[in-house]
């Protein structure tokens, strides 16, 4: 694989090894003639004839620990960590269609709340559509109401412009909440960790009217086979595995959804 990223036939591998979430790469210049070294000229008179020229570095990968991240929470009991479920529809908290037996969601902690639907939106500064989370302090306050607010519309609609490039997917990660307590403005949900999905539509109530246009055309497929209403409201994607990590990111968290994220750190 490093011999694939050197991205030429000038380079040599002289070490590449994985141990402990770092991958450290050694690499070697080799000449017109495929020698791991330069041949020189002017430094011959003082005896060095040849030249080994070497670079190092090194990465780190693992579970995404915390970062800013849309304000938009999945439970657990929603959640694929195995990733063998295709294209989904996540109805939104309090929707009519979470009391349906094929969609309820009860999570799995000891307090057994039931989650309706599959996702609530979290507290946010204002002006943004972005919330720091964090695993090492995993609750969260909850955006109340079933609708996304103002703040998130001209994202949406963002995404809804890439969307209609057929082309083109629109990926974000998102927190992955195992338990929630307290009500009202005073609902908290704990993070188990991130997960990144696939937004390939949605009919939701807030901010903005959202047309159809933006659902591809596999998310109206699937809204056509449930047989779903104008008043069902939520969010149809796939979890992924790949994560981008941005320089907002951290590592040290758990990967139980795919959430792995590399950087750079020498």
């Amino acid at each position: 694989m490093a011999n694939s990223n050197a991205l030429d036939d000038s380079t040599n591998i002289v070490t590449a090894t994985v141990a402990a979430g770092v991958v450290d790469v050694t690499t070697q210049s080799r000449d017109a003639s495929g020698n791991n070294h330069f041949s020189l000229v002017f430094a011959r008179a003082l005896g060095i004839d040849t030249v080994d020229i070497r670079a190092s570095a090194q990465a780190k990968f693992g579970g995404i620990g915390s970062g800013n991240v849309v304000p938009l929470a999945f439970s657990k009991c929603e959640s694929d960590p195995f990733f063998t479920l295709g294209l989904q529809f996540f109805p939104s908290h309090g929707d009519a269609l979470a009391d349906d037996p094929a969609y309820e969601c009860v999570t799995s902690s000891s307090s057994g709340l039931e989650v309706p639907g599959g996702f609530g939106w979290l507290d946010h500064p204002s002006g943004v559509c972005s919330v720091t989370v964090n695993i090492a302090d995993p609750w969260v306050g909850t955006n109340t109401g079933a609708d996304y607010d103002a703040d998130c519309a001209s994202r949406m609609n963002e995404w809804g412009s890439v969307l209609n490039d057929p082309s083109k997917t629109v990926e974000v990660l998102i927190p992955i909440f195992d338990d929630r307590r307290g009500t009202g403005a005073s609902a908290e949900f704990h993070i188990e960790a991130f997960a990144q999905i696939s937004i390939r539509g949605w009919n939701l109530a807030g901010g903005s009217t959202l047309p159809e246009d933006y659902m591809t055309p596999e998310a109206k497929a699937l809204s056509k086979d449930l047989k779903l209403k104008n008043s069902d409201n939520g969010i149809f994607g796939r979890f992924i595995k790949k994560v981008s990590l941005a320089e907002v990111l951290t590592l040290d968290g758990p990967a139980t959804y795919g959430g792995i994220g590399a950087k750079l750190s020498n």
